[in-house]
């Protein structure tokens, strides 16, 4: 509530009100301030392009259109926080609706009905109701364990209840509660149970509150209130089904504060700071799709690939230390520098048991190896600000990070060096895309026949006779560096080859893949301004002997460029979406004339209708084109086109036993793989290569 509705209600005094509002500022909501959300919005885009290394992104003007129209309950932050995403997580250069829609989190509304046994004061803050009303569920309504998670006094906490009109439950409805949330038994609080081992259920995800008071029995003090309880700690069920193995990589992030004496004391207490501090952290992690297994504010373990697989799995933990890192360095720059925070950060991919019963807590999961205890160690080997990665994950994401390779010392183990890897930055995307299938830690094998059937539909296209070729594997069959190989034989060609990739997040992005061949045939680069793009697109137009004024127009509109595309306001969506179909094909057709074309679009399953329906139009004009369009595809999808006469579908096969020993022999760099060792890995790999390369 404002200070003067205050007055008004004579909860505040008049006159010191009117001693202290000497220039009052209104602040206005951000869904209320227009045309200032979009200044934000391109600035926070620079900034976090140029902190992270990934290149300037734009907005498209129907994205611009949905940030204005956004009812952003979180405010700044939550614009902060999504554009953070945006620039570590999404790949396009020109930014839509869709994209920001994906990654918008969805907004929390507070439940303050369910702690509190009266209506709350209108006007509250809704934020402030939510934050308390979680603190007291979190410490099941103990007042001193919920003013330690807020970083406040319990008698502030006490004022803030009684200013919103909030009750604190009974320990038995907030049970209740607690156990509706976790799965827990019917059991109240004050029986003794044992605690459950941190090995076998995860922390919350939730600023913890310190140790004490955990498994009092019945007959305790009447002080027992005073003490905070941790709910994650009581028994759960025991299992009943078993345990699901599921791939995560995994984060380690530790932070040290300096001690500091009393004549050198800040503003707020040490509790405060870090309270504070693992609340943002919490925030990144989150909106990268990570969870919390252990935490405290010194040392935390974040998982990624709970309870859902994400895409980009490998690169999730790089992109949250890279947030985290930089969210230090801004707590850094506002508290000062005698503030001294540093943090330290290590990464690792591994596997977790997690409990598959229908009734488990969702926290319930058992780490196989060295899953947790890899990247703690290595955070002892990492300096200030420094994010190691193990090997296995240098390996996954070669190709998106740039890694620096040192040796690991210690004094315990001097028999064999270890060496782990230094995150440098993100490599930009043209790079990434570039290194995209191209693993050259082994041998091309069993790949022979593949390669000659590319080979002969080249010699068809050459001939004047346009060609399909669909190239459909199972994950990991080794389609993306089936393409890569082939495409390295071809240097002695004098061909145009165009690359272009569907992702699992664009099937809803109209002209994706299209868009990635339209900036390959212009040369256009992320760090290119408008006018530069419309430059290039005019002379890749002329340089194919296409009048630039007939067709730029269209083209320009699809890469979100203003200039040159006034004539095509006011036209209906059909008649744009045919002249920018038309435009694209002539662009293909011009191309064949001087030098045969090949187009290359990765993961065809993923492809968005509109792109579809563009290269359907594209294989109807092949007779006599010189052009081959090559898709790599999962088992399952059926390209429309796969009738035609020109189209070819080429399975990508399982390898061999007799190529499967050779890729392990490669990978372990010997030529006498033990019998049972070989046997053990071609089982469980059944000639996949990726699978065979990873298990080797």
């Amino acid at each position: 509530m404002a200070l003067g509705e205050q007055v008004q209600a004579g909860h505040f005094r008049a006159d010191l009100y009117h001693r202290l509002a000497v220039v009052v500022l209104e602040l206005p909501p951000l869904r209320l301030r227009g045309d200032d959300i979009l200044v934000l919005a391109r600035t926070l885009l620079q900034q976090y392009g140029a902190a992270y290394g990934v290149g300037p992104q734009r907005l498209s003007q129907a994205a611009e259109a949905w940030l204005v129209g956004h009812r952003w309950p979180g405010n700044v932050r939550e614009l902060i926080h999504l554009l953070e995403r945006v620039a570590l997580l999404e790949t396009a250069m020109v930014i839509d609706p869709e994209s920001l829609e994906r990654l918008c989190l969805p907004p929390s509304v507070p439940d303050a009905s369910a702690v509190s046994m009266r209506t709350p004061t209108p006007g509250a803050p809704l934020h402030e109701i939510e934050r308390l009303t979680d603190a007291l569920r979190q410490s099941v309504g103990n007042l001193a364990a919920a003013a330690r998670l807020l970083g406040m006094s319990r008698s502030g906490l006490r004022h803030r209840l009684h200013t919103y009109g909030l009750t604190r439950p009974s320990r038995h409805r907030a049970f209740l509660l607690v156990k509706k949330d976790t799965g827990a038994r019917d059991t109240p609080p004050s029986a003794a149970h044992p605690p459950v081992s941190p090995a076998r259920g995860a922390e919350p995800p939730v600023v913890p509150a310190p140790q004490g008071g955990e498994g009092q029995h019945a007959g305790a003090s009447a002080r027992r209130d005073e003490r905070p309880v941790r709910p994650t700690r009581w028994e759960f069920p025991a299992p009943v089904a078993g345990w699901e193995p599921k791939p995560v990589a995994v984060l380690a992030i530790e932070a040290t504060w300096p001690e500091r004496s009393e004549a050198e004391a800040g503003p707020y207490e040490p509790w405060t700071l870090a309270s504070r501090w693992e609340q943002r952290m919490a925030e990144k992690v989150a909106g990268l799709g990570g969870v919390i297994l252990q935490g405290s504010p010194s040392l935390c373990l974040v998982a990624f690939g709970l309870p859902q697989t994400l895409e980009q799995l490998p690169q999730r933990p790089v992109q949250a230390a890279l947030a985290i890192r930089h969210l230090a360095a801004e707590a850094q720059a506002s508290a000062g520098e005698t503030a001294g925070l540093v943090v330290r950060l290590a990464g690792h991919v591994g596997t977790l048991l997690v409990a598959e019963e229908t009734g488990a807590p969702p926290g319930r999961w058992l780490a196989v190896g060295e899953t947790l205890a890899l990247p703690v160690r290595l955070l002892g080997h990492a300096a200030p600000g420094e994010l190691l990665v193990s090997a296995p994950m240098a390996r996954l994401t070669d190709g998106w990070v740039e890694v620096q390779t040192r040796p690991l010392f210690s004094g315990a183990e001097p028999t064999e060096p270890r060496f782990a890897h230094t995150v440098v930055g993100l490599l930009p995307r043209q790079a990434a895309f570039g290194s995209m299938g191209r693993r050259a830690h082994t041998p091309m094998l069993g790949r022979a026949h593949e390669l000659a059937t590319l080979q002969a539909a080249l010699a068809q296209v050459e001939g004047g006779r346009g060609q399909v070729v669909g190239i459909v594997g199972e994950p990991g069959m080794g389609q993306s560096r089936l393409l890569a190989e082939w495409r390295h034989s071809l240097a002695a060609h004098a061909i145009t080859y165009l690359e272009g990739h569907c992702w699992s997040y664009g099937s809803a992005t109209p002209y994706l893949p299209v868009l990635d061949l339209l900036r390959a045939h212009c040369g256009l680069t992320p760090a290119d301004r408008a006018e530069t793009m419309a430059e290039k697109v005019r002379a890749g137009l002329q340089a194919v002997d296409m009048a630039a004024d007939d067709w730029a127009p269209s083209l320009l509109r699809l890469l979100e460029i203003q200039a040159g595309t006034a004539d095509l306001m006011g036209v209906s969506p059909e008649t744009l979406k045919a002249k920018t179909f038309e435009a694209l094909r002539q662009a293909c057709l011009h191309t064949r004339q001087r030098h045969p074309l090949v187009l290359a679009v990765e993961n065809l399953h993923w492809i968005d209708p509109t792109s579809e329906e563009f290269f359907a139009s594209l294989v109807e004009r092949l007779p006599g084109a010189a052009i081959l369009c090559l898709a790599t595809y999962r088992p399952g999808y059926r390209p429309p086109w796969l009738d035609k006469s020109s189209a070819t579908q080429l399975p990508v096969s399982p390898l061999s036993p007799q190529d499967s020993v050779q890729v392990v022999q490669a990978v372990l760099r010997t030529d006498a793989v033990p019998a049972p060792l070989a046997r053990a890995i071609l089982a469980k790999a059944q000639g996949n290569p990726f699978f065979l390369e990873e298990i080797a």
